[in-house]
């Protein structure tokens, strides 16, 4: 994988530092600028994504959410929570909010970061990651608007790996600009549900299990997500009654494989 190319760097510990119109959010190797998160380098970005450990991802979404003029997709889904005013999330957005604090944070309102050389909008409704160059940020607001004439504009799917696709030279997958000829070796993005109920008539509880199980894609950050809720409930409480939750221990066994890289045809 791309990720594990990249040597370690170390996150530092620091606040939000303003220097003129950029504020410092991880020393300085990432600011906010027009609303937009940079990272000065895919290095600096990697680095946080796979070396650095909780209690440092947990800072640079600290000092992003104590930006007042910093929008994310997580501020905007708990800002809709108590206004029907704010910006309606997609269904996909939304589950990245609730499920992703880091990622949902990183990405600005609209999708927006820029990771070294290139700015990224990030559409997840429509699965499509676009690219810009830096060198044109005077189209940042074609990329903003998803405008598929602008020829400088790259357009990936959020399954691929867009980070390396980039570094390979890559202009593009979809519209004919490069073809991929193995999708089949992507995990799957479909969510799986399972709902399990039991009871325990000599204890007289009810009890139900609520697992979920997706891989999250996201053309700059994917991950596999699993949750499983276990409640209970008194079989002597009506069938409207709330359900309580249970304290829950849950062990996961899991198989891969490796395969072959796609062929690309770069043009």
């Amino acid at each position: 994988m791309f990720f594990l190319l990249l040597g370690c760097q170390t996150v530092p510990d620091v606040s939000p530092v303003e220097d003129h119109q950029k504020v410092f959010v991880l020393g300085n190797s990432a600011f906010v600028s027009n609303g937009i998160l940079n990272f000065n380098s895919t290095t600096a970005y990697v680095d946080l994504i796979e070396k650095a450990d909780q209690r440092q991802k947990e800072l640079i979404v600290k000092n992003l959410d104590a930006l007042a003029d910093y929008r994310s997709i997580k501020s905007v889904f708990k800002a809709a929570k108590k206004s029907t005013a704010s910006r309606k999330l997609s269904t996909q957005e939304e589950e990245m909010a609730i499920s992703n604090d880091f990622i949902s944070t990183l990405l600005n309102a609209d999708g927006m970061i820029r990771i070294g050389d290139y700015f990224f909008k990030i559409n997840l409704a429509n699965e499509r990651c676009l690219v810009l160059h830096k060198d044109q940020t005077d189209q940042l607001l074609d990329l903003s608007n998803e405008d598929n004439t602008n020829k400088n504009i790259m357009v990936f799917s959020v399954s691929d790996d867009v980070l390396d696709l980039l570094q390979q030279g890559t202009k593009g997958t979809i519209n004919g600009r490069t073809e991929l000829f193995c999708n089949d070796r992507r995990a799957s993005g479909k969510e799986k549900l399972a709902l399990i109920n039991y009871s325990d008539d000599y204890a007289g509880y009810d009890y139900r299990v609520d697992a979920k199980h997706v891989y999250q894609e996201a053309a700059i950050y994917f991950s596999l997500l699993k949750e499983l809720k276990h409640m209970s409930r008194s079989q002597s409480a009506s069938s409207t009654a709330t359900w309580s939750q249970e304290s829950t221990e849950i062990d996961l066994w899991y198989y891969f494989k490796w395969k072959q890289r796609c062929i690309r045809v770069i043009m």
